[in-house]
């Protein structure tokens, strides 16, 4: 073998091991950039996460304001058996103030269901924040829904706070609607 043949064997011998380190180079440079890729999609995601959360915390805010606003024109706490039932029966006797006041607030739930539905608010500030209300007001003004429903034949007047309920049920892994002697225990403040 002569001197140019050696020479030209640890030549296309050293531009090998030569394009072998480049090219481990080049994927270990891919695999970084794939690992900083994942981590910014994932910061991207908790952002986005905390961001929602956060709108739900003031969507909570002026739920808890306008909630306020109809205490004052006369809705009861959701605790209050007596004056749940009292406005009931009066929206039952065709009084339209009732009426439109449990409509006002039966909206309000309903609203506020509908916007998780549609993940605009957070399932998790929604249930830490209103969880055992939501369930409460759901079967406290079932048989009012149910009276609208039937006499305007709205057969989906409140599916989206049913929706919710069922939602917190199974987190809670609550399995029934509540019965009578469950309301009234429901119903006791925290």
């Amino acid at each position: 073998m002569s001197p140019f043949e050696v020479w030209s064997l640890v030549a296309a011998f050293v531009g090998i091991v030569v394009n072998i380190v480049v090219f481990a180079a080049l994927a270990w440079q891919i695999r970084l950039l794939a690992r900083q890729v994942n981590l910014a999609q994932e910061a991207v995601e908790l952002d986005h996460e905390r961001r929602r959360k956060q709108a739900t915390q003031q969507a909570v805010d002026l739920f808890l304001s306008r909630q306020a606003e109809l205490r004052r024109r006369g809705i009861p706490f959701d605790h209050d058996m007596e004056g749940v039932a009292e406005i009931l029966t009066r929206a039952a006797a065709g009084d339209q103030g009732a009426n439109q006041l449990i409509s006002e607030y039966t909206n309000l739930w309903e609203m506020l269901a509908n916007s998780v539905r549609y993940d605009v608010l957070h399932l998790d500030v929604v249930d830490q924040n209103f969880g055992r209300r939501a369930i409460v007001v759901a079967e406290l003004y079932r048989p009012w829904a149910d009276m609208i429903r039937s006499a305007a034949e709205n057969p989906d007047l409140m599916t989206d706070l049913d929706w919710l309920v069922d939602k917190i049920r199974a987190r809670r892994g609550i399995q029934k609607r509540l019965d009578e002697t469950d309301r009234a225990v429901a119903a006791r403040p925290q």
